[in-house]
C-alpha cells in the first residue's frame, strides 16, 4: 500500500449534491447538543466481515441527528450509502462528523484499505499527513497546545520536517486513501465537517 494521502478517483450522486448544499448552509449551536465534539456512525457492515465483528451499525433516526437533520437528509445519506456499496467492494461505512474547533490524535489506518469522501471543502479543513518519523504523541500534544491558534501549529508542523510533513485540504467529488501514512485532521472552521470513510475488502479491487 502507499504511504501518502492520495486521490484515487473523481465521484458524483445526486444524493451527494443535495447533501453538498444542505452541510454548507448548516448553522447550528453544537455546545448546546450532548453529541461528541467528533461522531463517528457505522452505516453499513458486510455480513459476515472478518474486521469490526464487533461493530454494530446504527439507524440515523434513533440518533440525536434525527432532531437536527430533516429526514430528506437522512434519507440521502442512506441512498449514498446505498450507491457506495453498488460501485465498491465495500467492508464498513461510516459517516463521521467533526463539529468546529475539533480533531482526532495522529495515527495510520494501517492495512484497513481506507478511503474518505468530504461532503464539501472549506480551506479550513486541514489535513495533516507525514511520511517520516512517526510520533502521535508529539504532534498531537502540540497541536492542542495550539488549538486557538492552529495556523500556528500548522507552520510549526511544516517547519519541522519540510520534506516528509504536509498539510492539504480535501475537495468534495473526489475519494482519497490514506494508504500507512501518519494522519490527522482539524476542522477549524465555523461549519460542520462531515465526511463518509469506507473500507475495500482486501485484496479486492474496486468494482469502479
Amino acid at each position: 500500500m502507499e504511504k501518502e494521502i492520495k486521490k484515487v478517483a473523481d465521484i458524483a450522486h445526486p444524493s451527494l449534491d443535495i447533501l453538498k448544499e444542505y452541510f454548507e448552509n448548516l448553522t447550528y449551536d453544537w455546545a448546546t447538543t450532548a453529541i461528541p465534539p467528533v461522531s463517528n456512525f457505522a452505516l453499513y457492515k458486510k455480513e459476515n466481515t472478518e474486521n469490526h465483528q464487533k461493530e454494530n451499525t446504527i439507524n440515523l433516526n434513533r440518533t440525536l441527528f434525527s432532531h437536527i437533520f430533516p429526514q430528506k437528509i437522512i434519507d440521502n445519506i442512506n441512498n449514498f450509502v446505498d450507491y457506495l456499496k453498488s460501485i465498491y467492494n465495500i467492508d464498513i461505512i461510516w459517516f463521521m462528523l467533526y463539529q468546529p474547533k475539533t480533531h482526532l490524535s495522529f495515527h495510520i489506518d494501517t492495512y484497513s484499505n481506507r478511503h474518505l469522501i468530504s461532503v464539501f471543502d472549506n480551506e479550513r479543513f486541514f489535513s495533516y499527513e507525514s511520511t517520516g518519523i512517526v510520533d502521535f504523541d508529539f504532534y498531537t500534544n502540540k497541536m492542542k497546545e495550539n488549538i486557538n491558534t492552529i495556523d500556528d501549529f500548522n507552520q510549526f508542523y511544516l517547519e519541522r520536517s519540510p520534506e516528509h510533513n504536509k498539510i492539504r485540504t480535501l475537495n468534495a467529488n473526489e475519494v482519497y486513501t490514506f494508504g500507512d501514512s501518519m494522519h490527522n485532521f482539524f476542522n477549524d472552521s465555523d461549519k460542520l465537517r462531515v465526511c463518509f470513510v469506507f473500507e475495500i475488502e482486501k485484496d479486492k479491487q474496486p468494482l469502479i
